[in-house]
């Protein structure tokens, strides 16, 4: 499927995708700078740690933006550099966020501006995530949709506790 453009639907979605979540990653670059900026090396460790682990789900995301549903077979034929460069996109302005905010590019209204633009750009990128999904996976009423979701959350909860008890 083409959409405007000559772009297939999966890479415009994918695009949009690692954008969005890129937005979202330069948030969690300040979460790191603070804790350099506070002293605390190991917690800007574990966060790094916990963050490298976030993003490589969200490259999951992406790529899962290329496939069918069952038989899982390549739809969009687009090179593997294309790809990666969509996954390093959404990943890798973490650095660039720990870069502004170590640097002290900040006021109250600059953060709260990003902060915003990272809410609104995951619930974005969450958006066509799950509805791509929804619709390789069954529909509402499969059950493979909601064991996804339902595990996905189990294991945010899941790598978040650890966290809190190794920062505590």
């Amino acid at each position: 499927m083409i959409s405007s453009g000559g772009m297939s639907s999966g890479v415009l979605t994918a695009t949009i995708t690692s954008i969005s979540l890129g937005l979202h990653s330069v948030v969690e670059g300040f979460v790191i700078a603070a804790s350099l900026l506070a002293g605390r090396i190991a917690s800007a460790l574990l966060f790094t740690v916990g963050f490298a682990v976030h993003n490589l789900t969200e490259g999951f995301a992406i790529a899962g933006l290329f496939f069918t549903r069952s038989p899982v077979k390549v739809v969009d034929k687009s090179p593997v550099s294309l790809v990666a460069g969509l996954s390093l996109l959404a990943g890798l302005l973490v650095a660039l966020g720990a870069l502004v905010y170590y640097l002290g590019v900040s006021s109250e209204l600059f953060t709260a501006t990003l902060l915003t633009i990272a809410t609104a750009s995951i619930i974005y990128a969450m958006l066509h995530i799950n509805l791509s999904a929804l619709a390789k996976l069954g529909g509402v009423s499969g059950p493979l949709f909601w064991i996804s979701i339902f595990s996905g959350i189990a294991l945010a909860y899941t790598t978040e506790t650890i966290i809190l008890f190794s920062i505590s």
